[in-house]
């Protein structure tokens, strides 16, 4: 960064502006002059609120006027704040369709935002809803034992028969947006239905609103949601269809393209927020056991795929009835599914930026 940042940029401006002058580009500047002479009024009150869509934001209306007015074409429209002779109107809003006030010139901006929509895609927006598809994995379960010799082969026959049945809710929040693919993969290949894997609500002002009574003073929003996102499952996904169990894992080493690097932590509050969301539910009851549901948070080194697995072996084993060897092949299922779906998500945004390349934009 240059020493003077804030020079240098307006000398490059005016260099910039100096290079487009002499290819022919003229100014539309009014001048300093007719600067001086401007007058506005601004407009913000009920008249002035939005009404294309649920939000009905307020706006601000600027109505301004230039010297010499006989330049000015009088605007004739239907407003509810009139609109003076020789004046030009600024709508300040929070969206592109709040600019205008017809409903034809809105229908127009939407037509044009929904053509750049389709030709230059949202991938933030694709991948969010993209992340929480079933994966259609294969099984990878042992099969079941005919016999049960032991108390321990009873009890682990018992959960691998139940493993169709068990539902398991997962917060829609942190890291899930990337490691999504792998949990569901996991479970879907050891027996657990697709609809039986539950995640909260996407996060909202009314689902931040309905937990954040309980509240901790954590740095930073992402965290802090985590107690909403788990009140969501217990009082809303639970409600309508019992949970099993809470799944909300600690992340600690995340997996990363990058080489010859130090390390790939996560943020240790983004480590420690399921903690944190364990104690705001248990400090004076323990509201997971009250709604007979098991939390379970385990750390999850995503970097050393033998640790990873043998973590998540100790997290399900008492509630799937794994087996070492059907683990391991569940967790490489679930990286399986993990890399495919970056690869497509990749493969795609490669594509729209070859595109960008192409047309030289």
């Amino acid at each position: 960064m240059h020493e003077h940042c804030g020079e240098s940029g307006a000398i490059g401006a005016a260099q910039e502006s100096l290079r487009l002058w002499r290819n022919g580009q003229q100014t539309t500047f009014i001048g300093l002059d007719a600067v001086r002479k401007i007058e506005y009024r601004t407009t913000r009150n009920e008249a002035t609120r939005c009404y294309f869509c649920k939000n009905n934001c307020l706006r601000t209306f600027i109505d301004v006027r230039t010297e010499p007015a006989k330049d000015l074409v009088p605007i004739e429209r239907v407003t509810k704040v009139p609109l003076m002779r020789g004046e030009q109107r600024l709508i300040i809003a929070t969206c592109e369709k709040g600019t205008v006030e017809d409903l034809d010139e809105m229908k127009d901006i939407k037509a044009g935002l929904d053509h750049i929509r389709e030709q230059h895609p949202n991938f933030v927006d694709i991948a969010s809803k993209e992340v929480f598809r079933p994966t259609n994995s294969e099984s990878v379960s042992d099969p079941i034992p005919k016999r049960a010799w032991t108390k321990s082969d009873k009890r682990r026959i018992a959960l691998m028969q139940n493993r169709g049945k068990v539902r398991i809710g997962i917060p829609r929040v942190l890291n899930i947006y990337t490691y999504a693919p792998l949990f569901n993969a996991y479970l879907e290949s050891l027996g657990v239905q697709p609809e039986n894997i539950v995640y909260s609500d996407y996060t909202s002002s009314e689902l931040y609103r309905a937990g954040a009574n309980r509240g901790a003073i954590d740095p930073c929003f992402p965290a802090k949601i985590g107690i909403s996102h788990v009140y969501n499952l217990i009082q809303e996904k639970h409600r309508k269809k019992p949970l099993d169990v809470i799944f909300f894992p600690m992340y600690d080493v995340l997996h990363s393209p990058l080489v010859k690097i130090t390390g790939a932590n996560a943020c240790p509050t983004v480590t420690a927020t399921p903690e944190t969301v364990k104690a705001a539910f248990t400090k004076e009851n323990d509201v997971f056991a009250e709604n007979h549901l098991k939390y379970i948070n385990p750390v999850l080194n995503f970097s050393n795929r033998k640790l990873f697995a043998y973590q998540m072996l100790q997290a399900w084993q008492p509630i799937l009835g794994l087996s070492p060897e059907e683990n391991h092949r569940a967790v490489e299922s679930g990286f399986a599914a993990l890399h495919e779906y970056e690869t497509s998500i990749r493969k795609r945004a490669r594509q729209v930026l070859d595109q960008l390349e192409r047309e030289d934009r």
